[in-house]
């Protein structure tokens, strides 16, 4: 089933923030934000928050039935686009062990292991 993606604001996301907040979490209303929709439904969110030198990578979230389709890594993949075309060359991202593969894969470098989290960034 094919989607569609905008930019949205932290206003738009109140129908996944309770489903998000139940797997810990939390959208920040401070991020930007790009969002993924099926048939005008939300299904999942990338967001980042900009800093003197750099982004940092946010409120990735992807609704349960939705996951192991791509939708994250097609979304991820437009926002990295989008931000390398602002000009900051390095993104930030703390990412749960379940995704640090994928962000390994798609060239992030870890930078350190913290208990619950591991820090990469992207080098643009």
């Amino acid at each position: 089933m094919e989607g569609y993606v905008k930019k949205v604001g932290f206003e738009d996301l109140a129908e996944i923030i309770p489903f998000a907040k139940a797997d810990n979490i939390t959208h920040l209303p401070e991020c930007e934000f790009l969002a993924y929709y099926i048939k005008d439904k939300l299904i999942a969110t990338v967001g980042w928050t900009t800093h003197k030198n750099k982004f940092v990578l946010r409120n990735d979230f992807v609704l349960k039935e939705y996951r192991g389709q791509g939708i994250y890594e097609k979304l991820h993949k437009m926002r990295v686009n989008l931000l390398q075309s602002l000009g900051k060359k390095v993104l930030e991202i703390r990412c749960t062990p379940m995704s640090y593969r994928l962000h390994k894969r798609l060239g992030a470098v870890p930078i350190k292991r913290y208990k619950n989290s591991i820090h990469l960034n992207y080098y643009l």
